[in-house]
């Protein structure tokens, strides 16, 4: 048995004792750490030869892992690698590690058992010359494993707190200071958990250590409140502490969310880090082009010496290179905004290293260097331009003043010799890119952030997006936009997993050091999903737009979707469509034009809906959404052969099977049942292989709901039972999780203690801080019981809207949520013995016009149609009758034997 002990360094250990020799050689250990941090999935010999040998040629990159592999086995065992086709893993059984048992230990919610074997940064000192992209995934690793060390690190502190045991939870605080060594908040928890403990003398000396630490160290101050709170104590006025209200029980590691973090001034005080940008990752950017104005804006820097002389000087500079007819300065106002989202001092001096991240951030060129050299009464003074992407000095020109009468001469002579070279120069450069104008202190989280957001919005790359959001939170953990759009990220995922909400509310405990544009999106977004009221929420949206439309159009995401998503739920149409339409010019995006089809589509506006898809393909080629959004429009039309075709051919990156999951729903509502559970668990394996165990459980519970459909309810319950059995109930978390949605299965298979049981877990389980919503899901959970409980009035209650106008827009029930009860809301009107109700129910949903309608269809339209039939039929109108069996009929002339049949043989 061989072990690698990553964390803390790089070593492989053998029966007698570290390895040495050619398999520890650095590249080879760098392979097994690659392959042993892939969190229990292959890794591809690409990736692997991308990794470790960027320079060699394939052919070359091939002959060196190979060689690799064939010295580990050697050394190893022949089984320690195991290769299959062009993945690579290792055999847990013969080579164990500890980032491995770390990982492990964290998804089984085994704290304790993780922090035991965190023994430092993921290859703490290692690295690989010559291979810079195996030092970002390093970088990259490295930040991810620090990260889960701390958030479980701090949920074992809160832990103890809640129990009250604050000696053990101090040890864990000061475990979580030694690994976040400056962090003000951390040192504030160690000292109120060591007071609460009965040990106040011990917290004022953690405070002493932690200032000295600070300042010896890194050279920063003490946060304030660390320096209050032990003054304080040494004056021992104050009650002992408690560090927090016992609350809700604490999520495992995996749905961990960091606390808010206020930036302090140990933050402020942080290095600037990645001041290179590459081209690559300009042109990524391209979508937040300044618009053009006819001139390159250009920053001046203060000068960085003889700040007096220097500030006349730069001033200069200004003045003149503002008079240019090809040039425009940068002003004060403009530069303060963008320090506040740099979280620096507003007033801070724009010395050149400032002076060019503001240059990069707000997408200039270049920016000039004032540079003023001191010889006796001599003075050189110095002009330099500056590229921001890269650093590099692009033009200079300097003039000699012999005595402080001449300054003002040569200031002159300097100014006017660079106003047309600069202009020149600047005129020749290519265009760079604004970036995001959000609030961030590092340009890294930033740059994380917006590819991130690119990867969502070009190409629907979910998964990609999620990963980038969580590496900038790693990298500023106070970057409250990046936890909104993860937020929106792991929504579109398809589960509604609890990190979903949590990222919400960080974004929400930092809104206050954000821009109006930031601050009133995070707010509407909490106002409408955690506060549940949309009269807030549109207000919020509004000032969002119109705060985004100070930038200039395409300079920032603007969220048309959420403002148009309330006023339909409010019932006012016309303004949804306004704003969605809007939205096609200040903000075009595949999912703004993919919703302004659907609304269009409802509204009977064909034409229209036709002309704005093919505006969103065109714009959006790779990205999967209007491709979804065709085949839906072709099977909203009843041509289900097209739409299933269109499905399979939904060409999404390869990490989001969008094409399975849409081909399943077509083949359900053709009654084509194992084909669409083929499809079903196929999509579940591969969900689970990308860990995306919400959506996998999503998808493994509509095969099960299918078997119900078909009439084989033990089938369905067996296999639902296990489901639920092997997905403990608070795993996912929220709306989506298991207890809710499987709620919802036993109740309609006519268990209803089963479906109270998993019912009351999930109620139990929902976290304080979003009970005030009411979720929809939630509500027809609770009406499926009802029904199930022959309790009909009930089920009617929990189906009323909350918000919607329909006196205004009664059709636009069609369009959104309330299409989702339209069945359930009949069968509660026929429990109720109100037949004629049930009917004009039953009516309204199939024939609806709602373009993602097959998402309730594959489930509820051939029931609706048989339901119809019956109905009819006691009412002894056999023609309407015989109509909705004919539909029927049509609708399952493909489906499985046994359906086609059923139908076939139903009385005409």
């Amino acid at each position: 048995m061989f072990r690698l002990k990553l964390l803390g360094g790089a070593l492989i250990e053998g029966p007698a004792g570290p390895l040495s020799g050619r398999v520890a050689q650095r590249r080879r250990i760098a392979l097994l750490a690659c392959v042993a941090a892939s969190r229990g999935r292959p890794v591809s010999r690409d990736k692997l030869m991308a990794l470790l040998w960027p320079d060699a040629s394939p052919e070359r990159a091939r002959h060196l892992l190979s060689d690799s592999i064939y010295l580990i086995r050697k050394e190893l065992g022949e089984s320690a690698v195991v290769t299959a086709g062009a993945d690579i893993r290792l055999d847990n059984e013969l080579v164990s590690s500890d980032v491995a048992e770390f990982e492990q230990a964290l998804l089984q919610g085994r704290l304790e058992d993780a922090a035991s074997v965190y023994g430092g940064p993921f290859l703490d000192g290692f690295h690989v010359d010559d291979a810079p992209e195996f030092e970002h995934w390093l970088d990259t690793e490295r930040e991810r494993l620090a990260r889960s060390c701390g958030q479980l690190l701090e949920a074992l502190a809160k832990e103890r707190e809640t129990a009250g045991d604050f000696a053990r939870a101090a040890e864990w605080w000061r475990r979580l200071a030694a690994h976040e060594p400056t962090s003000g908040r951390v040192a504030l928890r160690v000292m109120r958990a060591l007071d609460s403990a009965g040990d106040r003398a011990g917290a004022i000396q953690h405070a002493r250590s932690h200032t000295l630490l600070l300042r010896e160290q890194f050279g920063l101050d003490v946060d304030a409140e660390v320096s209050t709170l032990a003054d304080r104590l040494q004056r021992d006025d104050i009650p002992r502490s408690s560090p927090a209200a016992p609350g809700p029980p604490l999520p495992r590691p995996h749905a961990l969310a960091p606390e808010a973090r206020r930036p302090s001034s140990s933050r402020r005080a942080r290095p600037l880090v990645l001041l290179s940008l590459t081209v690559a990752v300009a042109t990524l950017m391209g979508w937040l082009l300044i618009p053009p104005t006819g001139r390159d804006v250009i920053l001046v820097a203060d000068a960085a010496r003889d700040t007096l002389l220097g500030d006349f000087v730069a001033e200069r500079v200004r003045q003149v290179l503002a008079r240019s007819p090809r040039l425009s300065v940068m002003g004060r106002p403009a530069i303060e905004a963008t320090l506040q989202r740099m979280g620096r001092d507003a007033q801070l001096r724009l010395v050149p290293a400032v002076a060019r991240e503001v240059a990069m951030r707000e997408g200039l060129k270049a920016f000039v260097r004032v540079d003023i050299l001191t010889s006796g009464e001599a003075r050189y003074l110095s002009a330099s331009l500056v590229s921001a992407e890269n650093g590099e000095l692009l033009d200079s020109d300097g003039v000699i003043a012999k005595s402080a009468d001449e300054v003002v001469a040569a200031t002159d002579r300097l100014t006017q010799g660079v106003r047309r070279r600069f202009a020149d120069r600047i005129g020749s450069m290519e265009g760079r890119d604004r970036l995001y104008p959000v609030t961030t202190d590092s340009i890294r989280a930033l740059l994380k952030h917006m590819e991130g957001f690119l990867a969502f919005r070009l190409r629907g790359d979910i998964l990609r997006a999620i990963e980038l959001a969580e590496e900038a939170i790693a990298i500023d953990p106070a970057f409250a936009q990046a936890y909104l759009n993860l937020h929106f990220y792991l929504g579109a995922q398809g589960a509604k997993d609890r990190r979903s909400y949590e990222a919400l509310l960080e974004a929400y405990t930092l809104r206050d050091r954000l821009s109006p544009y930031e601050r009133n999106l995070v707010e509407a977004e909490y106002y409408m999903k955690v506060e549940d009221d949309p009269v807030r929420a549109v207000d919020r949206y509004r000032e969002h737009v119109r705060e985004a439309k100070k930038f200039g159009r395409n300079q920032v995401v603007v969220s048309y979707n959420g403002l148009a998503s309330v006023h339909i739920l409010l019932g006012d149409l016309e303004e949804a469509e306004r704003v969605l339409q809007e939205s096609r010019t200040w903000f075009p995006g595949p999912f703004n034009q993919s919703y302004l089809v659907r609304v269009l589509y409802s509204l009977g506006r064909d034409a229209e809906a036709e002309a704005v898809l093919a505006e969103a393909s065109d714009r959006f080629p790779d990205n999967a959404w209007p491709k979804t959004t065709r085949a839906h429009l072709a099977a909203a039309r009843g041509d289900y052969t097209r739409a299933h075709a269109l499905a399979l051919r939904i060409d999404a990156p390869s990490d989001i099977p969008f094409a399975l999951r849409t081909a399943a729903l077509f083949d359900a509502v053709q009654g084509r049942f194992t084909e669409a559970a083929s499809h079903l668990h196929e999509l579940q394996a591969q969900l689970v292989e990308r860990q995306l165990t919400g959506a996998a459980f999503g998808a493994a519970a509509a095969a099960a709901q299918l078997r119900l459909v078909a009439g084989d309810t033990l089938g369905a319950v067996r296999e639902a039972e296990g489901l639920v059995a092997g997905q403990p109930a608070d795993s996912l978390g929220v709306w989506g999780q298991p207890a809710l949605l499987m709620a919802r299965f036993f109740a309609q298979a006519k268990q209803p203690q089963r479906a109270t049981d998993l019912l009351a877990a999930y109620e139990r389980f929902l976290p304080r801080a979003l009970a005030k919503t009411n979720p929809w899901m939630l509500r027809q959970a609770r009406a499926d019981l009802a029904l199930a409980n022959h309790d009909p009035q009930r089920a009617l209650a929990e189906l009323r809207p909350r918000h919607l106008n329909v006196s205004r827009h009664e059709w636009f029930e069609e369009l959104l949520i309330p299409v989702d009860s339209r069945p359930q809301l009949a069968r509660a009107w026929e429990q109720a013995g109100q037949p004629d109700s049930a009917i004009a129910v039953y009516e309204r949903y199939v024939g609806s016009r709602a373009l993602f309608r097959a998402e309730l269809d594959a489930f509820e339209l051939a029931r609706a149609y048989g339901r119809l039939a019956v109905l009819h039929e006691r009412r002894n109108d056999f023609g309407r009758a015989a109509d909705y069996r004919r539909r029927l009929a049509h609708l399952w002339r493909a489906a499985d034997a046994p359906l086609r049949h059923r139908a076939a043989s139903a009385r005409p």
